[in-house]
């Protein structure tokens, strides 16, 4: 039997999501798979369809992975749960989000010590 193509897999989880009522997509970003869903915004009031990048790779058992986070995603959404803190990866903070504290903390080490 053919292996199916992964856009006709995530098709058809979105599909599954879909007839469970649960109001969260799978979506493929290059070879890396995501869900959408509508979610408060992150640095503000109100709610707006967002991208929840989760870097999964775009294989099988990264299908899995996905739709088992869409389950969950869907669930901090009908219960009122949903933090971005717990979704957000770890990364590494661009400049403008590092506090200025921290900054001269670093500087102070780094130079008067």
């Amino acid at each position: 039997m053919a292996k199916l193509p992964l856009e006709t897999q995530v098709q058809r989880i979105n599909d599954h999501l879909k007839q469970a009522n649960i109001p969260v997509r799978v979506r493929i970003n290059g070879k890396v798979l995501g869900l959408r869903a509508t979610l408060p915004i992150k640095s503000g009031i109100g709610r707006k369809q967002q991208d929840v990048r989760l870097g999964i790779p775009a294989t099988a058992d990264g299908l899995r992975e996905v739709e088992a986070k869409a389950h969950q995603l869907g669930k901090e959404i009908a219960t009122d749960t949903f933090l971005w803190v717990n979704w957000e990866r770890d990364r590494a903070l661009q400049p403008h989000e590092i506090p200025v504290s921290h900054l001269v903390q670093n500087f102070k080490t780094e130079y008067l010590n």
